[in-house]
């Protein structure tokens, strides 16, 4: 989401601008100097880093936590407490959106996943958390790709995305 940082241009869009044989010509004459990006794609690139420094701290926060509680079976012991706690990190993260709030939940999550990928090694079932690992890496990964090569903002999957997961955790 562009308007996220104060400092991305949304003129990045490929789709939206189309540079004319005029758009060069009127740029300033002199030669870009190797391994110097432009004020724009810098600001981008340093998006970028931002964000997936918090995607990579939230995400070892969350196996953290997961490794400390993986013994615990403190929040599957009513199901209340579970879906609270689930359903309440959820809400708290979309509601005041900020790091701080979106650890709370990566730790609740470590919370929640710790004993069930305990429970599943324990029951011999390795398998499905390496496929649950890498499907995961995958689809992060191809979405990352396909997001920063061709420029477009993904932030209209979201919703279809979180009614999936939903439906997955219900459902599944």
């Amino acid at each position: 989401c562009a308007n996220a940082h104060p400092h991305f241009e949304p003129s990045l869009d490929i789709e939206e601008k189309t540079m004319s044989h005029e758009t060069f010509e009127s740029r300033d004459t002199h030669p870009a100097v190797p391994g110097r990006l432009d004020a724009a794609t810098q600001s981008a690139v340093d998006y970028l880093k931002q964000v997936y420094a918090l995607v990579a701290s939230s995400l070892g926060l969350g196996v953290a936590s997961g490794y400390v509680f993986r013994d615990s079976m403190w929040a599957f012991e009513n199901q209340f407490r579970f879906f609270g706690l689930m359903i309440g990190g959820v809400l708290l993260a979309m509601w005041k959106k900020n790091p701080v709030t979106r650890f709370l939940f990566a730790g609740i999550t470590g919370l929640m996943l710790g004993p069930t990928v305990t429970l599943y090694m324990g029951a011999g079932m390795t398998d499905v958390v390496g496929q649950a690992f890498t499907l995961t890496a995958i689809i992060f990964g191809g979405l990352s790709f396909y997001a920063l090569t061709t420029k477009k903002d993904l932030s209209w999957m979201g919703g279809m995305l979180m009614a999936g997961l939903v439906a997955l955790v219900i459902g599944g």
